[in-house]
């Protein structure tokens, strides 16, 4: 499995395997997105996600 990467600081971007660099300012996506890769080793509810963002 190839693996993605997260910059969780400064602006949030996210780094495909091919290369592809998306960026994240300020939006509800970006923080999900980070709140999920940091709650791997868990199961996240949708209401919590839904409280939180």
């Amino acid at each position: 499995m190839q693996k993605w990467h997260i910059r969780l600081f400064g602006a949030l971007e996210v780094e495909s395997p091919s290369g592809v660099v998306t960026s994240f300012s300020g939006t509800k996506a970006g923080g999900v997105l980070a709140y999920l890769a940091l709650n791997l080793d868990k199961p996240v509810k949708r209401e919590t996600l839904a409280a939180l963002f």
